[in-house]
Formats: C-alpha cells, sequence, structure tokens
C-alpha cells in the first residue's frame, strides 16, 4: 500500500509514492485552495451597480404624461416570465461588465425581454449592425440574423474597463501570490526524518507479494500518513535524510527577527488595493464598497452622479431611441429612469424642502410622495399643482 492509498494524502503530497529509501524525495503538504481576488473584486462592483439601478424607477409618459405602459411593467417588475426586474439588471450589469461587446436583451413577439448569454456582432459605420448566433439566458439559441433596431444592446462608457481590471490582476496577484507563499513558508513546520544505513538492510528482507513493497516501504508510509496526520497542517514538510546527509535553512536569521517576517496584514493590504482601483475604475467611492460608515450621504451622492447615472443614461437613452423612436420621444411619449429613488430620505429632514417645491410649483404632492418612496394617494386634489403668493411674477401686485 502507497501514499495514494491514503485519503488524506491523496492530490496533496507531490510525491505519492515511496518506491524505495534509495528514492526518498520531500514531502509537501501544499495548499489546494485558490482565491480569485479579480472575481471577487468584480462581482463586489456589479453587485453594487445592480442594486442601486434595481432601487431606480423607471417613469413611462404619454405625452407628458405619466403613464404606466407595458415597458413600465416590463422594467419595474417581470421583464419575462422566469426573471424579475432586479435579476434581470444584474443578468444586463455583469453582460455590459465581462462582454467587451456588452449586453444584448432581446424582445420577443409576445413583450418579453431577455439578456442573451452570448452573441457575435459585425459592426458597421454607416449601415445597421447584425447580430448573430445569439444565445439567450437558459441556453436558448435564436436563429437567423438581427439588425442593430432590432435588439436593444446597453455598453459600458468605458467599454475598456474588463481589460484595465485584468492588467491591474497581473501585476498585483502576483505580488499576492508571492506574499501568501512566503507567509505561509515561515510558518510552516519543517521536519528532518533521519534514516539510518541499517534501515534498508533491517527491513528489505520482507516483500508484499501483490503490491510489491518492503516492510521498510510500508514503514515509512505508516510514519508519513499516520504518525504524522495528527502533526502536520497545510503547508508543512517531511524531508527524509539518508544518514550522513545534513541541511542547512538559507538565511536562517532572516525569518526568526520580526522586522524580517511576512506579516497576515500585508497579504490584505494587497487585496484591498486590487479592490480600490477597481472601484475605481466603475466610479464607485471606495468607503462605500467596503462599507464604511462615515460621509456615507456625500459617498452616496458621488456614487449616484458618477457611477449609476451615466448606466441609467445608457439604459434610458437605449429604451428611448429603440423601443419609442424619434417621433413618440419628441411629443413627450417616453421613458425616464429616476436615479432619486436610491437614497433614502428621513421625513423629518425633508419636510422643509418638499413644502417649498410644492409652493413653487416645481412638484405636486404625490409627486412629492413618489420621491419619498410612498404610493400616490388617489385624492385628485393632490395632483393639482399649487403656488403660494411668496412665488408671483416680477412687477405684479397680485
Amino acid at each position: 500500500m502507497g501514499l495514494k492509498d491514503f485519503p488524506f494524502f491523496t492530490g496533496i503530497f507531490r510525491k505519492t509514492k515511496i518506491k524505495n529509501s534509495g528514492d526518498l524525495t520531500t514531502l509537501i503538504n501544499t495548499l489546494a485552495t485558490n482565491i480569485n481576488y479579480k472575481e471577487y473584486a468584480l462581482q463586489l462592483c456589479i453587485n453594487k451597480l445592480a442594486s442601486a439601478l434595481s432601487l431606480c424607477q423607471f417613469d413611462t409618459y404619454e405625452k407628458g404624461t405619466p403613464k404606466k405602459n407595458h415597458y413600465w411593467w416590463k422594467f419595474n417588475f417581470e421583464p419575462n416570465h422566469n426573471t424579475n426586474a432586479p435579476d434581470f439588471l444584474y443578468q444586463i450589469i455583469y453582460q455590459m461588465v465581462y462582454d467587451p461587446d456588452g449586453a444584448l436583451v432581446y424582445q420577443s413577439d409576445d413583450g418579453q425581454l431577455i439578456v442573451a448569454e452570448s452573441f457575435n456582432v459585425i459592426e458597421r459605420s454607416i449601415y445597421e449592425n447584425v447580430y448573430t448566433d445569439i444565445i439567450l439566458y437558459g441556453g436558448f439559441k435564436l436563429q437567423g440574423i438581427y439588425k442593430e433596431s432590432e435588439v436593444l444592446r446597453y455598453q459600458l462608457p468605458n467599454k475598456n474597463i474588463r481589460k484595465f481590471v485584468d492588467g491591474i490582476y497581473e501585476d498585483y496577484g502576483e505580488l499576492i501570490q508571492v506574499t501568501t507563499n512566503a507567509y505561509i513558508r515561515e510558518r510552516s513546520m519543517k521536519l528532518l526524518l533521519e534514516i539510518g544505513t541499517t534501515f534498508d538492510q533491517q527491513f528489505q528482507s520482507v516483500v508484499d507479494e501483490e503490491t510489491g513493497e518492503t516492510e521498510a516501504d510500508q514503514i515509512l508510509d505508516d510514519i508519513l500518513t499516520k504518525r504524522f496526520k495528527g502533526v502536520f497542517k497545510p503547508s508543512d514538510t517531511l524531508t527524509p535524510l539518508e544518514e550522513g546527509l545534513s541541511i542547512k535553512q538559507v538565511d536562517e536569521s532572516r525569518s526568526s527577527t520580526v522586522a524580517g517576517q511576512i506579516k497576515a496584514t500585508e497579504v490584505t493590504e494587497l487585496f484591498i488595493k486590487i479592490v480600490d482601483m477597481v472601484a475605481d475604475a466603475f466610479a464607485i467611492p471606495r468607503g462605500l464598497l467596503k462599507g464604511d460608515v462615515a460621509d456615507v450621504e456625500a459617498m452616496t451622492e458621488n456614487f449616484i452622479t458618477f457611477g449609476v447615472r451615466p448606466l441609467s443614461t445608457e439604459i434610458e437613452s437605449e429604451n428611448n431611441r429603440k423601443l419609442y423612436k424619434f417621433k413618440n420621444v419628441s411629443e413627450g411619449t417616453k421613458m425616464k429612469v429616476i436615479t432619486d429613488s436610491i437614497r433614502t430620505y428621513d421625513w423629518v429632514k425633508v419636510a422643509n424642502a418638499a413644502d417649498k417645491y410644492v409652493a413653487a410649483t416645481v412638484f405636486n404632492s404625490n409627486e412629492i410622495r413618489r420621491k419619498l418612496g410612498e404610493e400616490e394617494s388617489k385624492n385628485p386634489e393632490l395632483n393639482k399643482y399649487r403656488t403660494t403668493k411668496n412665488y408671483k411674477e416680477a412687477g405684479k401686485d397680485e
């Protein structure tokens, strides 16, 4: 029975079986875990952007008047039979980030909106772009060729963000790996197993007919797989040495001093730098992404202005030009993405401002209720615009 026959060491030791004592090599218990820092940083940003967009209101208008039509329902609640609006927006943001060609949304004959997992595009200067090999979420492949006007396509303002993130990870990922390995190596137990010259002579006489191993092989297997099992931890090493050989650690004094040791915080700091730079690429305040509570209001305002609004404008513009087109939009029949709903308002703090907005006829009472996240009242009086005498036309007494 060799080392490969023991589950504890299968796939862990670099050398899985000992043939004889003359073929001994260092057996290293290695870590099999690989954390993908880049993917983690990307997912943090995608989740933050998708969560913010899911809080936006997709308002639809008919000749300037709010109207809850087909697309109001689709973008706020149910884009298709199998997906709700937050999941739909997450799929869009995910594809916008991971696919350099952006996210493609197909509209079926019955009005369902479905995000494509993959597609090919032929981009043109004068004529419409052409899309082929469209595979929707769920694995359904569309047959035929689709023109630009027949699909919705959303793209990040900066299409090269993914390449930028990949470049960051190429630089910092290697540093993290080297630092992590150094940290583990410094805190690993390194043992030397001394084997006397008489060991082989004493135990080579008995050979197992099934495995072909000698008694010496079996003893060494037992030492490495059973006796040291309770002692070893990931990255610990055991090096067999024949009698008469010795080994010396290179620069032993360096690792023995506190100043020369690698600290766990060094690995964490390198990872935080990756997260910070990826957050910068998506215009997400660093503190907001990491959950800092200091100055949240200012960070949220910055995030909405530079991170969310460019994405909402991209979606709004694409929807209006393809779903409503020029004639309808020019007459006020359109979609508008409201980002104000991302904020959480304190009623007491905004009371004076709300009163001013109503008094100046900027908003009516129902519009104020909507912005505060409340349902509109069915009282028709709340839809009227009212003004006070303080807001009169200049030069008139009444």
